[in-house]
């Protein structure tokens, strides 16, 4: 198969491969760094595995689809981390933004301060399964299993934001 690159470039391989995996074969450095991919034009998850001839374009934190990339990722890690520590938390929507990403939860029953403790430790452990390709243990909180909140906002063209009922973290970007 031909992967054709951003730079016109041209990689070929005998079998098929994960982005990260070409990634790694371009470059350590890049795959240290790639966020997303792009493979013919779709933003992809870094475990995407490439069968056939493509335009692939690594996606790292300099691009503005490698950012978005990232904090999406981010904010599925935010939620897993919630969840792992109060499973009784609903999440309703957290999407990308220009300047990073939010997540809005209900779990009043848990705080009145709006400090919630010990959410950075998980985020931690979140991420470092998610770095290794792994998912949590079983008792980390699914962030599939809560339904959206009923009021979910809408964006400024009236469509309804990002809500909760993607992929979790395993499967999304």
């Amino acid at each position: 198969m031909i992967i054709r690159l951003k730079d016109g470039s041209e990689k070929e391989y005998a079998q098929p491969m994960s982005v990260l995996d070409i990634a790694k074969d371009i470059s350590e450095g890049l795959a240290r760094n790639a966020c997303a991919g792009q493979v013919n034009g779709e933003t992809v998850d870094l475990r995407t595995v490439v069968s056939e001839d493509s335009d692939l374009n690594i996606l790292t934190f300099n691009d503005e689809e490698g950012k978005l990339a990232f904090r999406h990722t981010a904010s599925h890690v935010l939620a897993q981390a919630v969840k792992r520590l109060y499973p009784e938390a609903k999440l309703a929507i957290g999407p990308a933004i220009e300047d990073g990403f939010y997540y809005d939860f209900d779990m009043w029953q848990y705080t009145s301060s709006g400090k919630v403790p010990g959410i950075s430790g998980n985020v931690d452990l979140n991420l470092r399964f998610f770095r290794d390709g792994e998912l949590p243990p079983e008792d980390s909180g699914d962030v599939e299993d809560t339904p959206p909140s009923q009021d979910i906002p809408s964006s400024q063209d009236g469509a309804p934001k990002e809500e909760n009922t993607e992929s979790g973290i395993s499967q999304d970007i």
